[in-house]
């Protein structure tokens, strides 16, 4: 028997099983993925045999969208697939801007966003970035308890999140790797954005005190203070190169008075 007939066989069965574990994960996310669209009252749209399905639809008043992303990945020379959700928030930012972790931060970089901050807190990681129009309103929103609730996401594996608040729309989405083949892992991650979401959500006025700050921040222009005592020592304000007139005090123009005087006589 031929070595190549060998090598040729074992391609086969490798290629061969990993195409029916493909097929099969895929049969399980279908099935998974309608009954809990039954369950939630969502649509759900099967696609072709070899594509993902997608659901979409309203959860607890909140819009909520499930489908697979793909992510091009230098390292693999190609696209990486992933499931994604998507919730929609009702409230809206006065400014724009984005909060993004894993490969979210380089499609956040791309937007160009003036401000970044970097914020005094343990459990925020520098790999992650938040900017946006406005520094002091995007450190404004972005309190302890929604970094805290931006770090458990973090937590399942090998994720990726970004909040982003564009053209008077908040969006939340996370891309993670595996199927979501099972209705527990659906409720699993569905149960864990909507508590993200209800905590990333402007509270009552909130707009109202982060548009405070933008304006505070807008009109804030320092203003130069001298005391009487700077004048009277400094001789007033010029420009370094103007010329200074002579000014003729009483005294002075007495005095030169006298001696036209005298000068005449």
């Amino acid at each position: 028997m031929s070595i190549w007939f060998v090598l040729w066989a074992l391609v086969s069965v490798v290629i061969l099983s990993f195409s029916g574990w493909t097929m099969y994960i895929l049969y399980k996310q279908k099935m998974a993925w309608k009954a809990f669209a039954a369950k939630r009252n969502l649509r759900y749209q099967a696609n072709t045999m070899m594509a993902s399905p997608e659901m979409t639809g309203e959860i607890e008043g909140y819009k909520f969208s499930f489908f697979t992303s793909e992510h091009v990945s230098q390292e693999l020379r190609g696209g990486r697939k992933m499931t994604a959700v998507e919730v929609t928030l009702r409230g809206r930012m006065p400014i724009e801007g984005a909060v993004a972790s894993g490969v979210m931060v380089q499609l956040v970089q791309t937007l160009g966003f003036p401000a970044e901050v970097r914020l005094p807190h343990e459990r925020w990681s520098p790999a992650w970035v938040a900017t946006g129009e406005h520094a002091s309103v995007l450190s404004a929103y972005l309190s302890d308890e929604r970094v805290t609730a931006f770090s458990k996401l973090m937590q399942a594996r090998n994720v990726s999140i970004i909040l982003i608040f564009r053209n008077n729309v908040m969006l939340l989405r996370i891309d993670m790797p595996g199927a979501l083949e099972t209705v527990e892992k659906l409720e699993k991650v569905q149960k864990a954005m909507l508590t993200a979401t209800q905590i990333f959500e402007l509270k009552e006025g909130e707009d109202r005190r982060l548009k405070a700050v933008e304006a505070q921040k807008s009109t804030d222009v320092p203003a130069l203070k001298l005391d009487k005592s700077d004048l009277d020592n400094a001789g007033g304000l010029r420009l370094e190169d103007e010329p200074q007139d002579h000014v003729t005090s009483p005294d002075e123009g007495a005095a030169e008075a006298s001696v036209k005087n005298t000068d005449e006589a």
